[in-house]
């Protein structure tokens, strides 16, 4: 299912995974109960690689060293995850798990960028909602999907954008 998620397959039915496998349809439901519990797996996965990512301590004297830190850790990430992402989200509709875990990554990603924060910022509302909206999947993959920018224009607009709200 990993492979056909990345290959562009958003939301793939238990005969590809099944196909891909080189299994029969029985097979697959014998692992999993549902197309969910698939997802569910495919997201232990997907969260291993983003903790090896995110437990290392942030590095950086300045505030503007530890957020640029954080910003090359999502980019990177958010560049190898996006097919998953993609496909979670479109998935969102028909899986509680995922918006509920979607929601819980949401959540340690704020207490993340919090660490790379000056109490100052944090406190200031708009100043913290915007840099967390701009340090988003979201604002990622809308860089790089819908406004076509390369890793490194994408990367930089947040770079240039963030300086400014730390500013």
């Amino acid at each position: 299912m990993l492979d056909l998620v990345q290959e562009g397959v958003m939301i793939p039915n238990a005969e590809q995974v099944a196909e891909r496998a080189e299994v029969g349809l029985r097979s697959v439901f014998r692992h999993f109960k549902d197309m969910d519990s698939l997802f569910q797996e495919l997201t232990v996965l997907i969260e291993a690689d983003a903790r090896a990512t995110f437990l290392r301590p942030i590095s950086g004297e300045t505030v503007e060293d530890k957020v640029a830190d954080l910003i090359q850790r999502r980019s990177s990430l958010y560049e190898r995850i996006s097919p998953f992402q993609l496909a979670s989200i479109a998935h969102w509709a028909k899986s509680e798990f995922l918006r509920q875990d979607a929601q819980r990554q949401a959540l340690l990603l704020r207490e993340l960028l919090k660490q790379a924060l000056s109490p100052e910022i944090i406190a200031n509302f708009e100043r913290f909602e915007a840099l967390d909206a701009l340090l988003s999947f979201s604002t990622w993959n809308r860089l790089r999907r819908q406004q076509g920018l390369d890793f490194n224009q994408a990367k930089a607009v947040i770079e240039s954008t963030v300086k400014l709200l730390i500013g």
